[in-house]
């Protein structure tokens, strides 16, 4: 990770870092709430509005409890699945194609819950992520170069999708699936996606493709054409956020920022992401208070966002860059 003197750059670095403990525990309070929810008919998946919000809500509790050493967030989310035999029939019925539509947002979010959940030392998500990484790399596979879905802000969104695959199978898929994260990822870093058009939903292509950059091993100089885009992010506030999709972006723009900064090492890059994160934070009616719009699923976006200041998020097990040429 750079190193810089807070003292000298005044981004805000060192007080976000004081209250990210408290920061992740009340997005958990918000999240737990919403997984014990009856929101659907899914077995295990049932609570946050829909399934992809209760995965990465599953996901966040998984998070959370490795951040702050509360090992109750963990048992929390187990607990909310139902436990292995719930997960299982998740794992059917996803194997099945009863939720093609999931894919490959949904099934993206499941590659991240199984690693956090295996950081845990939980393997109760293992087949799910192994169907889910098949589903993914399948339709990565398919989809032609300067498809609609690498430009993507929303759902579709080939970016994110490549980048859980590639974090999720340079670990444990090894083979096909990863040179299909690996094939993806050049596809979309020659493609450069940048703009989010004039209804953007939650994701910016542009900071995406800078995690996606960081992922494969970009930095300094080769990191520019994707760090650069991502500079001068505003934080949205309350008055401009037009749709709830739009509640996302400030945690999910943060995320690319940080990435800019890991690749470049300039603390404008950090200073953006925590700008982002704390701004987004101080509004919690764009996250904790407005169940139906946001707080099923936003904290979730925070979480992961606070989650990527860990080095493991872009280590993988051997200690070496998952290098894309």
């Amino acid at each position: 990770m750079p190193h810089d003197s807070e003292a000298l750059t005044g981004d805000g670095w060192s007080s976000l870092d004081a209250d990210r403990a408290s920061m992740l525990s009340a997005f958990a309070a918000v999240v737990t709430a919403a997984l014990l929810r009856r929101d659907t008919e899914h077995r295990a998946f049932h609570g946050c509005i829909d399934w992809h919000s209760a995965v990465h809500g599953t996901y966040a509790l998984f998070a959370v409890s490795r951040l702050t050493g509360d090992t109750d967030h963990r048992d929390l989310a187990l607990n909310a699945t139902g436990g292995t035999r719930n997960i299982d029939a998740e794992t059917a019925v996803l194997r099945a194609g009863h939720l093609a539509h999931e894919v490959p947002y949904g099934a993206a979010w499941v590659l991240h819950l199984d690693l956090e959940a295996r950081r845990a030392g939980v393997s109760e998500f293992n087949d799910l992520a192994d169907v889910a990484a098949s589903l993914v790399a399948g339709h990565l596979r398919d989809i032609a170069p300067g498809a609609p879905a690498i430009r993507s802000t929303a759902y579709p969104s080939a970016i994110w999708a490549t980048s859980a695959l590639l974090a999720w199978a340079s670990r444990y898929g090894r083979g096909p699936r990863l040179t299909t994260a690996r094939d993806s990822a050049r596809r979309i870093l020659k493609a450069r996606p940048r703009g989010e058009g004039r209804t953007p939903g939650f994701f910016s292509p542009a900071h995406l493709t800078a995690m996606l950059a960081l992922q494969c091993g970009l930095r300094d100089g080769d990191a520019e054409p994707y760090a650069r885009p991502v500079e001068r992010t505003l934080p949205l506030l309350g008055a401009g956020i037009r749709t709830p999709h739009e509640g996302g972006l400030n945690f999910s723009r943060s995320w690319g920022c940080w990435a800019a900064w890991l690749m470049t090492s300039r603390v404008a890059h950090r200073a953006d992401y925590v700008r982002l994160l704390t701004t987004h934070f101080a509004q919690p009616a764009l996250w904790r208070d407005n169940y139906d719009a946001f707080a099923h699923w936003v904290p979730q976006f925070g979480t992961f966002a606070l989650a990527m200041t860990d080095p493991i998020w872009f280590t993988p097990p051997d200690g070496t860059r998952p290098q894309v040429q």
